[in-house]
């Protein structure tokens, strides 16, 4: 397991103090606060905290200041701004200045964990490390309890039991919990009222029943409510690891493509909207402030998807670098050597007619719309309509979005 990182929050208001405490504690984090901007910059040069959340409008010293002041001490702090209604301008000057995030007021949860779970991302990739899931286990049989704990441990997973359903949602509001191992059979709270309630406390868990003879009825109900497997008793360890690994693979596709969609909507306030017809609108004039194209640039080569921007003479305007580290150089055309490429990643063989097909039929709709070759299970190449403003005028382009089998590891 990574270390445990260390959040400073620091705000005003004791009551948005304390709801985010506990929302980052719960996620796993350490967490203290501050009241003031002065006592926030005091706690920072003597704990040094990984992650700073901080609120914009304080008396003498704002959040705009302490985000300056941090990054000058230590650069590689992060820092997310919390900002009321009409502070949209100042939150995009502080993402330029090198903010992670920001927050709207009133805070919403999925706000605050979508900002924490990227944070976390971006240190395991930054790490070279895996975050594995933690696991809940519910059952009223105490020893099946404590033969699962010791396996799932001994899986280097994070393991918590609990007897039955009410003790489940009491262990899921106190903790982050990834995946739930839970007995349909439970007394106070059965498998199906515990998996309703859990799913209404966080959309993101996936939850695995665990079925006797005769079961097979209430396993499909649970399926239909949103349970992403269930097991027959007894249970066959290796199918139980198997089931739970499947399962946060999927938690953690969804988070991931969750925390996508959050950096592209960073990405084009500065320097792009998507209009009221879904059309992606890319501004890059001369005008436009070159610190703004410049961090844009950083964030788009930091997405996970290979990316580009293509005209439809086939001619390579735009690539991200995680299509430039997969063709090894930085390409000006899309050519057949390029596509070939492409099979590195799992994309199935794509011929150049069939790449000009996809472009022609983007371009010459009438609505923006996503325009997909599917190349397996997980694998696709995505296309969609994306207008190009440049000093010389507009350009109808095509953004295309690629995304490769996953590498197999085992699981």
């Amino acid at each position: 397991f990574m270390n445990q990182d260390r959040v400073l929050v620091i705000d005003d208001d004791k009551i948005t103090r304390q709801k985010l405490q506990k929302i980052i504690q719960k996620e796993g984090f350490d967490s203290f606060s501050a009241a003031s901007g002065k006592e926030g910059l005091e706690l920072f040069r003597r704990e040094k905290p990984d992650v700073i959340i901080t609120d914009l409008k304080m008396p003498e010293i704002d959040g705009l200041e302490v985000l300056r002041s941090v990054k000058k001490i230590l650069p590689e702090t992060e820092v997310i701004l919390i900002t009321a209604f009409g502070d949209y301008d100042t939150a995009i000057l502080a993402l330029r200045e090198g903010a992670f995030d920001y927050l709207r007021k009133p805070i919403d949860l999925d706000q605050v964990l979508f900002a924490l779970g990227r944070y976390q991302q971006k240190k395991s990739e930054r790490q070279g490390v895996s975050l594995e899931p933690t696991v809940l286990l519910l059952d009223d049989d105490e020893n099946t309890r404590d033969k699962v704990r010791k396996i799932l441990t001994k899986e280097g997973l994070k393991a918590l039991v609990g007897a039955d359903g009410e003790e489940g949602l009491r262990l899921f509001e106190e903790n982050k919990i990834d995946v739930v191992l839970a007995d349909v059979k439970m007394p106070k709270k059965d498998g199906l009222e515990f998996l309703a309630e859990a799913k209404k406390l966080r959309k993101d868990v996936e939850v695995i029943m665990l079925t006797g003879y005769g079961d097979e009825n209430i396993a499909a109900q649970a399926m239909r409510q949103g349970a992403v497997n269930f097991l027959k008793k007894p249970v066959d360890i290796d199918y139980m690891i198997l089931s739970i690994k499947k399962a946060f693979e999927r938690v953690s596709l969804n988070r991931n493509i969750l925390y996508l969609r959050r950096e592209l909507e960073l990405a084009h306030q500065f320097i792009a909207r998507i209009t009221q017809d879904r059309e992606i609108v890319f501004d890059v004039r001369d005008h436009t402030r070159k610190p703004a194209r410049d961090f844009a640039r950083t964030l788009i080569d930091s997405l996970p998807l290979p990316l580009m921007v293509v005209d439809k003479e086939m001619n390579l305007l735009f690539s991200n670098r995680q299509l430039r580290e997969i063709v090894e150089s930085e390409p000006s055309k899309v050519d057949q050597k390029l596509l070939n490429k492409l099979m590195d990643l799992g994309i199935k063989k794509l011929g150049l007619d069939e790449f000009k097909g996809l472009l022609s039929k983007v371009l010459k709709s009438k609505e923006a719309k996503i325009e997909t070759i599917s190349s397996g299970k997980y694998a696709f190449v995505n296309a969609t309509k994306m207008t190009v403003i440049t000093d010389q005028g507009i350009k109808n382009n095509v953004l295309i979005v690629i995304r490769g089998e996953r590498k197999q590891n085992g699981l």
